[in-house]
């Protein structure tokens, strides 16, 4: 499976972490926009799950904190694939994740940590392992 991005490259967003140690850009609208609430993504999140959007790998663009990038990796995930999620040695946030087996050129990027005002082409449009999803939090 490969992950492709709308050709049209033209809009460029940037991110950060928390501390702004790492900055990176992503170019191009994702492919699409997702929330998981996952066991692993409930925990790496600290929260009810986390809100990403996939940019194929040539898309994303890591500007500023390649010291400050560190990898942790999953081999436990409810799919069984092992994944990589990429953070802040600084702050703990969690920039992007790949996976491991399948799709390892897609980059699922922590939506909220780019600038800017969300716009509907980042609104999550899947749910994954929604069993999992807390009761009080509606569907999107």
């Amino acid at each position: 499976m490969s992950i492709t991005n709308s050709q049209d490259s033209s809009i460029t967003r940037r991110g950060s972490c928390l501390c702004e140690a790492i900055k990176f850009e992503v170019a191009g609208p994702p492919s699409v926009s997702l929330i998981c609430y996952c066991k692993h993504c409930r925990k790496a999140s600290s929260s009810v799950g986390h809100y990403m959007s996939v940019w194929n790998q040539n898309n994303f663009k890591l500007i500023e904190g390649d010291n400050s990038l560190k990898k942790f990796r999953s081999y436990d995930t409810e799919s069984g694939n092992p994944k990589d999620r990429f953070f802040c040695s600084t702050c703990g946030s969690t920039i992007y994740a790949i996976t491991t087996s399948f799709a390892s050129d897609a980059y699922y990027v922590r939506t909220a940590l780019l600038d800017g005002p969300l716009t509907k082409e980042l609104y999550p449009t899947l749910e994954y392992y929604t069993e999992q999803k807390p009761e009080f939090f509606k569907l999107v």
